[in-house]
């Protein structure tokens, strides 16, 4: 840096240079004024290696000239180029879609339930199949999201109990069945 000149490389150095040399001037000036207490107050103690608790930054060293040519072991935190998972893909994006068809429809689910070992309770479960169809819900996995609140609201006389216990046995079951169509997938693939 000669008569106040400064060799501009690219803005991202010159940048980084001039917030460099911002902050060596303002350390400077604590490091002195620091001194200078010191010396009006000799109870302060030993003063410490920087003026603040930490060590000053480190930034790649400055040339006054071109660079010397070679590898350089200074990486810029600034990238030269785009970051490649940054940019759009001009291809739509692969969307997995789900087979419903697996997923039993509610009239039947409902009825199974009735019908097998989680109806010994006499809940009547198949007596709300009517209003989840009103409501186009259609198959067990349409209900799966829905909690026991907005159930007792779609299905009027519905306790909270018997809510809770349709979307327990709803989750359960559409779990299992994408395990069983995740398996067949895979099978599937390796023939």
């Amino acid at each position: 840096m000669g008569n106040g000149r400064l060799v501009m490389f690219s803005d991202g150095v010159y940048t980084i240079f001039t917030c460099w040399l911002q902050i060596r001037a303002a350390a400077n000036f604590f490091a002195n004024s620091y001194k200078q207490q010191a010396l009006h107050h000799p109870l302060m103690g030993p003063l410490p290696a920087y003026p603040f608790s930490y060590p000053p930054p480190v930034f790649p060293p400055y040339y006054p000239y071109a660079p010397p040519p070679g590898p350089s072991n200074w990486v810029s935190p600034i990238p030269s180029h785009p970051q490649r998972h940054h940019l759009m893909s001009s291809s739509p994006p692969e969307v997995q879609t789900e087979d419903i068809s697996v997923f039993p429809l509610l009239v039947d689910w409902l009825k199974s339930l009735d019908d097998g070992p989680r109806g010994v309770d006499n809940r009547d479960f198949a007596q709300y199949a009517q209003k989840f169809t009103e409501d186009k819900f259609l198959r067990v996995c349409d209900i799966t999201d829905l909690s026991a609140k907005e159930m007792t609201q779609i299905c009027p006389g519905m306790t909270m109990g018997t809510a809770l216990k349709i979307a327990d046995y709803a989750r359960q079951d559409t779990t299992v069945i994408r395990k069983q169509q995740k398996q067949k997938n895979r099978q599937g693939y390796m023939k």
